[in-house]
């Protein structure tokens, strides 16, 4: 089966259908939770420290000179870095990318 489809076996569709059969309430069957990663939410919270922001100070827009608006220029762009998080790397002209790119090339 190709990365990403569902399975379409007869019995894999009769698991969907009974799934949806339950949260409609046609149904009394039970799914067991099954946890495929090694993740839970009440570990991390324990190694992990609670993030308390800055509150954001708002200004009066009639009162806000460009020397103002300057001044927290940096602060903005952290904060906006912080929330995008870090960028990814960029693919060299060597990456998988560009060698599939040339075996589709050889194959055509």
């Amino acid at each position: 089966m190709p990365l990403g489809e569902h399975d379409t076996k007869a019995e894999i569709i009769e698991k969907y259908l009974d799934w949806c059969d339950l949260h409609f309430g046609r149904a009394n069957k039970t799914f067991p939770q099954v946890w495929h990663f090694p993740y839970k939410f009440d570990d991390w919270k324990k190694h992990n420290k609670i993030i308390k922001p800055k509150p954001v100070v708002y200004t009066d827009v009639n009162s806000l000179t460009l020397k103002k608006w300057k001044s927290g220029q940096k602060d903005r762009e952290n904060r906006i870095r912080f929330l995008l998080g870090k960028s990814p790397q960029l693919h060299s002209e060597k990456s998988e990318i560009t060698g599939l790119k040339n075996r589709i090339k050889i194959c055509f």
